[in-house]
């Protein structure tokens, strides 16, 4: 028994850190998309202002010189705005490892905690850590209501955090 919880406390961590090395790759990749998006548009203004020589300025219109400043212009703010969403996502991506880094610490903190109970052969402390395992509700999403009502809902968020207080032990 002991061999197999702790088998699969480990097997999720190594899911876990799978998931976040991908999520780490795809941030990276979404950076670099980015930034080189961001370049282009540098590149697309900067050639926006050298087209016009003092030459060439005497010999078109401003309504020419309007239309080619504007299409460039244009164009370098879609690039910007790509160059943005990408940046946005290696952002989100960040978020997603802490979120992935967390669990993982999580699970080995829990993965300790059996191991210790089981090579103690404590079998108070066995059902103890097993209870804590089995309570978390990892998908404890606010209600429709509680959104409505963000009162309530940080009332809930106290009242929680009030309940965990009595469990914490100070060694």
């Amino acid at each position: 028994m002991d061999d197999q919880a702790i088998n699969l406390l480990i097997a999720t961590q190594e899911r876990l850190r799978g998931a976040s090395s991908t999520v780490t790759i795809r941030g990276f990749l979404n950076l670099l998309i980015g930034i080189g998006f961001a370049i282009g548009a540098l590149y697309l203004l900067k050639e926006a202002v050298e087209i016009f020589s003092p030459e060439r300025l005497r010999s078109i219109t401003t309504v020419e010189i309007s239309y080619i400043i504007g299409i460039r212009l244009s164009l370098a703010l879609i690039i910007t705005l790509i160059s943005y969403f990408f940046l946005s996502l290696y952002r989100k991506s960040l978020d997603d490892v802490k979120f992935y880094n967390n669990e993982i610490t999580n699970i080995s903190s829990r993965a300790a905690a059996l191991s210790i109970s089981i090579k103690r052969d404590d079998k108070e402390s066995i059902v103890a850590v097993i209870e804590k395992l089995m309570d978390d509700d990892r998908n404890n999403l606010p209600s429709a209501e509680d959104e409505k009502n963000p009162n309530v809902l940080s009332e809930k968020l106290a009242s929680a955090l009030i309940a965990k207080l009595p469990d914490l032990k100070i060694k």
